[in-house]
């Protein structure tokens, strides 16, 4: 639900980070949670533990490619570290 909020709804905080950049979803899954759902489970496996309760030890859905959507190829379970270094790489400029 966070996912399809952040793509597609103006009202959304991350929506300038998301939608308005032209982040979307796979068609089919925007309004099937229970596809999206075995979609995860069949080719990601459940979440895994964190080593602990901080916010930096736990996982959550990452896109390998940050210019592409939330689609089939492009999602993993990754830790808030493995993210911002995703996200840091690939908005980074890269050198003249």
């Amino acid at each position: 639900m966070g996912a399809k909020q952040r793509c597609y709804n103006p009202n959304n905080k991350r929506y300038n980070t998301y939608g308005k950049l032209g982040i979307t979803m796979y068609d089919e899954w925007i309004n099937n949670y229970p596809l999206f759902k075995e979609y995860i489970l069949t080719n990601l496996g459940e979440r895994p533990e964190g080593k602990s309760k901080n916010r930096g030890d736990s996982y959550s859905m990452d896109r390998i490619n940050v210019t592409k959507g939330y689609e089939p190829g492009n999602l993993r379970w990754a830790s808030f570290e493995v993210q911002m270094h995703n996200k840091t790489n690939s908005l980074r400029t890269p050198p003249l």
